[in-house]
């Protein structure tokens, strides 16, 4: 009940009009322009020129006095009338000091409908004090009247509510901060993805216009199988009758056979690689060009061909990122490549061919030699046998000195490993 009269209260001040009758009113018009009906205009009239401004404190006072008494019912012991009079006796200092306060410091006569903002108490509050005590002396006995009297009505302690609005103003700037950090962090990042998806589709875009004008990669083809020897075609006829001294090199079918490479990789297959290589190396704003593909039995050679200005130690430090955007195991940059101003990217195949020692000592390249110091050490990455002589490299035939300080040579550890 007491809540709904304070909303009465509240609407009848809001809707005051000079014309309505009631205290102050003097005239013939009976009509009511207050949403109260004439209760509200009667209460709104008196109670303005009566305390002036705060007149609209009371649908608060009243507010204030109905939850207290909602809050009562949780009390064990009743309310005592001495807890009543000092509530009673603070709101009224409050509206003293208040209405004085209102009328010494808030004077428009133009706005306030009563003689002065603090009304007819106003007024004789001041004019009982300001002759004695002046502005100043006046202004501060009524604000310690008004704060006295507020904090026996509410009963507010005024240090709790400092260490309240402290508490509340350092957690108010400390969300502030950190919702501007995380703003200005998504800000940061947001602004980052834009310029990576830009550079991105601008790679994408010089790969279209570039793949319309440059010339194929040119895809060095697979080494399916090593050309035979002579010796292997002739150990593949059977003899009629048995040597009796047999002698010579034992016979390469001692050896095992090798095999076919399981999954060998199409064409298609390497020229997307090498496109995703390029686009790889754009992502960290390198520009390159693959021209050539060696695919080996083991790895596959991409040969880059670098924009004017890019460093080759720049592409060396990014082997670990660049192997693992392509979702390899390694990636082995390859500086210079001899007779050629491109570097080289080896990456390592899916299937790795096994290579057996039967398909180089077998090879024309191996027979070619008829060497005695022939040396087969397998083949490079195009799939071709790489065999060696011997004895045109002095410089490798030495293994050490013993102790006495005389060389020890490699021919006889060699024929042994061989034969």
């Amino acid at each position: 009940m007491l809540m709904m009269l304070a909303l009465f209260l509240f609407i009848a001040l809001w809707t005051y009009n000079t014309g309505d009758p009631g205290w102050s009113f003097q005239g013939s018009d009976q009509a009511v322009r207050n949403a109260g009906g004439r209760a509200g205009a009667w209460f709104a009239d008196f109670f303005l020129h009566l305390f002036g401004y705060l007149a609209y404190l009371a649908p608060l006072v009243v507010a204030y006095i109905g939850f207290l008494v909602f809050k009562g019912r949780e009390d064990i012991l009743p309310r005592s009338h001495a807890w009543w009079l000092v509530r009673g006796i603070g709101l009224l200092l409050a509206i003293i000091a208040g209405a004085g306060l209102c009328s010494l410091h808030f004077m428009d006569p133009d706005v306030q409908p009563g003689p002065t903002a603090g009304g007819i108490l106003g007024d004789l509050v001041v004019s009982g004090l300001y002759p004695t005590f002046a502005g100043q002396g006046t202004t501060l006995i009524l604000l310690a009247m008004f704060l006295a009297g507020l904090t026996l009505f509410t009963g507010i302690s005024w240090l709790q509510l400092m260490d309240t609005v402290g508490r509340w103003t350092l957690s108010g700037i400390l969300r502030l901060k950190t919702g501007f950090q995380d703003f200005l962090d998504n800000r940061r990042e947001r602004k980052s993805a834009r310029e990576l998806k830009k550079r991105r589709e601008t790679a994408v875009k010089k790969a279209v216009e570039k793949k319309a004008t440059r010339k194929p990669v040119k895809i060095e083809p697979v080494v399916a199988r090593v050309e035979p020897s002579k010796r292997e075609q002739k150990e593949r006829q059977k003899k009629l009758f048995k040597d009796k001294d047999p002698g010579g090199l034992p016979k390469v079918s001692l050896l095992d056979a090798p095999t076919a490479p399981a999954n060998p990789v199409s064409a298609e297959a390497l020229e997307a690689m090498s496109r995703l290589v390029e686009l790889k190396l754009a992502d960290f704003n390198i520009e390159a060009e693959v021209v050539e593909v060696h695919p080996g039995p083991v790895i596959t050679r991409f040969e880059l061909d670098l924009a004017a200005g890019v460093k080759v130690s720049k592409i060396t430090n990014l082997a670990k990122d660049l192997a693992r955007s392509l979702s390899t195991i390694s990636v082995r940059i390859v500086e210079v490549i001899p007779g050629k101003s491109v570097i080289g990217l080896e990456i390592p195949n899916e299937s790795r061919e096994i290579v057996r020692l039967r398909e180089v000592i077998a090879s024309r390249q191996f027979d070619d030699l008829s060497s005695p110091l022939a040396m087969a050490l397998g083949k490079d990455i195009s799939g071709n046998p790489v065999v060696i002589n011997m004895a045109k490299m002095p410089h490798l035939l030495v293994a050490g000195t013993t102790g006495s300080g005389k060389s020890v040579g490699l021919n006889a550890m060699i024929l042994s490993i061989l034969y």
